[in-house]
């Protein structure tokens, strides 16, 4: 028995235990005197052991009970040594997209608010150029919104409203007020 288990296992003559735990039963009872076979295993006595798994199969009518065991420690030992670089890898990458990913949207803020900051002085060069037009028309002229509400007069406006004898703090008034209002 032990030469076949060694050969299905293909446990090397180096190895000193082989990573899993088996205990083979004769029948379906996990008693010590069905035990076929076992692997060589040195529990950790400071470490619970885990079973894994425990199956049962049938050979040409015989019932064999396999029982499957590990350390817990054994998932922190050498043999694991290539899942443990895997997840150190994997979580060195996912952290490094993480950074790009917060430096590209850092740098993307960065030019939203450099491309705010220039549209804000591009309307209002925009604005003070339409106020001088505006300002240099002969005629008196309101800016009025949708609602009739006054959003800007120009110099004629208030000139006009200074020879009516118009207060000029009520002339600058108008501007928030209603048209119709304003011509009262």
């Amino acid at each position: 028995m032990n030469d076949l288990m060694q050969r299905i296992f293909c446990q090397d003559k180096d190895e000193k235990e082989p990573r899993l735990h088996l205990k083979l039963f004769e029948g379906v009872r996990q008693l010590p005197q069905n035990l076929l076979y076992e692997t060589p295993f040195t529990p950790d006595k400071s470490l619970a052991a885990k079973e894994l798994s425990s199956r049962q199969i049938r050979i040409s009518g015989w019932i064999w009970t396999l029982s499957f065991t590990q350390n817990s420690g054994e998932f922190f030992s050498a043999a694991y040594l290539r899942v443990w670089i895997t997840l150190a890898g994997g979580a060195a990458m996912t952290f490094l997209l993480l950074i790009l990913i917060l430096v590209r949207n850092l740098n993307s803020r960065t030019q939203a608010q450099r491309m705010a900051e220039k549209l804000t002085v591009e309307l209002m060069e925009s604005e003070r150029f339409a106020v001088t037009i505006i300002d240099s028309l002969a005629m008196s002229i309101a800016v009025l919104d949708a609602k009739g509400i006054i959003v800007a007069i120009n110099e004629s406006w208030r000139n006009v409203a200074a020879e009516n004898n118009v207060d000029s703090g009520t002339v600058t008034g108008h501007v928030g007020n209603q048209y119709r209002e304003a011509l009262r």
